[in-house]
């Protein structure tokens, strides 16, 4: 991988976690919120409210169950507002450093070979990034952002012995795989799997696998066949999973081949 690049997927990929993170904020439930004093008086309760009833304590012990419903949850949704603001300003800071870190990475490119198309289609894939974190639109933003992966991997395929790009274009196929699936299209989910076999064949004959290197490389494979599986049961929190496990898996190998 160039020098020039790394930065531009660095922070393309923690943008990735930041708009990812959005979704885990509004997924969380008041249970899930509440400070943790809170769930160990609650904890208490049943005893405190046992012994009020009794006649052997006093009304503060019922009073401090009585917290207001409807203010305690407005509170929560004002937090999880606050967290979402916060992680959009963070995707809008890394967003501009991606920009930049193009900026320097294009003459390379156009150096290293490639094409005026893919330039083009790179540039247009940021700009629709922008718009769509500039409207705070989540899922647009992710889909352009996986988009903007699969157009590194075209610029990473440029330089003989690197599989990088290979890599990179299974990380996009896992991505791609599960947005679709959540739109509860699984048969297009499933199509988006198609290339497995191509590009795990590819990267067996492209890679310089040391005999210590192997097992990595047998565990990615085998962490897509479970994804792929867990298409076939049309189970999203099960999918998810294994998408993660996937790119987990070709960081680890990343890391390993340098």
């Amino acid at each position: 991988i160039k020098e020039e690049q790394k930065p531009l997927l660095e922070k393309l990929i923690l943008s990735i976690e930041d708009l990812e993170g959005i979704e885990d904020v509004n997924k969380l439930s008041p249970e899930d919120i509440k400070p943790k004093e809170e769930k160990k008086l609650e904890g208490g309760g049943a005893n405190k409210k046992e012994k009020t009833q009794e006649g052997e304590g006093n009304s503060m012990p019922m009073f401090q169950q009585e917290i207001i419903p409807e203010e305690e949850l407005n509170k929560i949704e004002r937090d999880k507002e606050a967290e979402v603001l916060k992680k959009w300003d963070s995707a809008k800071e890394k967003l501009k450093s991606i920009h930049e870190s193009w900026n320097d990475y294009e003459s390379t490119a156009v150096k290293d070979g490639a094409v005026r198309e893919k330039i083009e289609q790179m540039e247009n894939r940021l700009n629709s990034l922008t718009y769509y974190i500039d409207i705070k639109n989540k899922d647009g933003a992710l889909m352009e952002a996986n988009n903007i992966i699969l157009s590194l991997s075209d610029f990473l395929d440029l330089y003989k012995g690197n599989v990088d790009g290979i890599l990179r274009k299974i990380e996009y196929m896992a991505r791609q795989s599960y947005m679709v699936a959540k739109e509860d299209d699984w048969s297009k989910a499933e199509e988006e799997t198609g290339k497995k076999e191509n590009y795990i064949t590819n990267l067996r004959q492209r890679a310089e696998i040391k005999e210590e290197q192997k097992p990595l490389l047998e565990k990615l494979i085998l962490s897509i066949e479970d994804f792929e599986k867990a298409i076939g049961e049309e189970n999203l929190q099960l999918l998810e999973i294994k998408r993660d496990i996937v790119i987990k898996n070709i960081e680890s190998l990343m890391e390993e081949l340098g």
